[in-house]
Parts: structure tokens; sequence; C-alpha cells
């Protein structure tokens, strides 16, 4: 019980830091975030307290929601703390199926744990590497628009991949 209380207060913890940082841009007004931040808080709690754990994928997608939003409203361009952003997260959401699990009687190990930090660690590397590269001065034209539409054929295929490989380990509370 103690463990399950320490990551559901880590989990819900890291999901107010989320939904506080796109607040903290002075350029983009607090109500639109707010009427993401609020919902996604709300959930993200009700899932953590297993009154409806569906849900924290909901509570997840709202929060990223509420960047994306901050990033329109700001004007777009390259935000430096991306990659920090999404690795937070990444972070938040695994600390709320990792409380929900601890609250099921399955209690996480460490090697899990562990799992999760290098994964969280690559992917910030990785990101940090692609803002490098989309900070760098290339020419534009027809070969980059070509890459890019390949990358994003290749996200979503893979997105479609692990989809259909999941399908049978959907996970149930």
């Amino acid at each position: 019980m103690r463990r399950r209380g320490g990551l559901g207060l880590a989990a819900a913890g890291l999901g107010v830091l989320l939904a506080a940082y796109p607040a903290l841009d002075r350029r983009v007004p607090g109500a639109p975030l707010a009427a993401l931040a609020i919902p996604a808080l709300v959930l993200y709690v009700a899932a953590l307290l297993r009154l409806w754990p569906g849900g924290l994928p909901l509570a997840v997608a709202l929060l990223a929601l509420e960047y994306l939003a901050a990033v329109y409203l700001r004007g777009g361009g390259l935000d430096l703390l991306a990659p920090a952003y999404a690795a937070g997260l990444f972070i938040c959401a695994e600390l709320g199926w990792l409380t929900l699990e601890a609250a099921g009687g399955r209690p996480p190990w460490a090697g899990r744990g562990l799992a999760l930090a290098a994964l969280a660690g690559a992917g910030f590397l990785a990101a940090v590497a692609l803002l490098a590269a989309a900070m760098l001065p290339f020419p534009a034209g027809w070969p980059l628009t070509v890459a890019g539409v390949l990358a994003a054929i290749a996200a979503s295929a893979a997105l479609g991949w692990l989809a259909r490989a999941s399908r049978g380990g959907e996970r149930q509370f």
C-alpha cells in the first residue's frame, strides 16, 4: 500500500507540473489551456484513485493537447524544452499505469523501473538530436519534403504495427 501511495503521489505531482508548464508562457492566454489542463488532471487523479482507470490514456492525451495548444497559440516555433516535456509525459503515463498495477496487487519490479528510465532517457536524447537537426540551416525544397513524408509514413506504420501487436495484451483493471 505504501508503494502505491508513493507512486500515486509522484504521478500526480508530475501531472500537475506538466499541466502547469504550458501556462507559464505569458504570450499564451490561460483560459484555453485551463480548459484542457483541469479536465486532464481530474481524469488523471480519478484514474489513479481507480474511480475510472480507463481515463488514464485520455488524461495523458489532454496533457499533450494542452502543450500543443500552447505552442500553437504562441505562434509555433521550436520549444527547446519539448524533449524534456515529452519525456515527462511518458514518465507520467507510466507512473499512472504502475500505480494502477500496484493497486491491483502487482507490485512493480525494479527492472521495469530501470527500463522505463532508460527508455525515457533514450527518447529524450533522440528528441534533443532531432531538435538540434531542426535548428540547422538546411536548404528547403522537394527532397526534404519527400524525406518528411517518408518519415511520417514510417511513423504511422510503426504505430499501426504496435497497435495491432498489442491487441492481445491489453491492460485490464
